[in-house]
């Protein structure tokens, strides 16, 4: 359902925050939400953003959502980055 996927779609923003840092956040140039269905299909949906916050997220997924004929298997959300330093993010630190 809608109300699991946003149930979802909040823990994964909780980590997801936890994870990005100052530096990474100021040079976001879009968000993205991605899903892959029972059949293994997947869909993104981007839209240009500065930053990142859960309303985006949710109306996004909710976009998805609707599209969606089969049950949705995975759920994940992203950010594009502009120019950034060639070394990589610490992700796991």
């Amino acid at each position: 359902t809608l109300d699991e996927c946003f149930n979802k779609l909040t823990d994964l923003y909780d980590k997801f925050n936890t994870r990005m840092t100052d530096e990474y956040s100021a040079k976001i140039v879009g968000v993205f939400v991605k899903v892959t269905d029972s059949n293994f299909n997947k869909t993104s949906i981007t839209r240009q953003a500065s930053s990142i916050n859960l309303y985006t997220l949710k109306l996004l997924c909710e976009e998805l959502y609707n599209k969606q004929t089969l049950p949705i298997r995975l759920l994940g959300i992203g950010v594009r980055l502009g120019s950034v330093d060639k070394r990589q993010m610490a992700l796991f630190e």
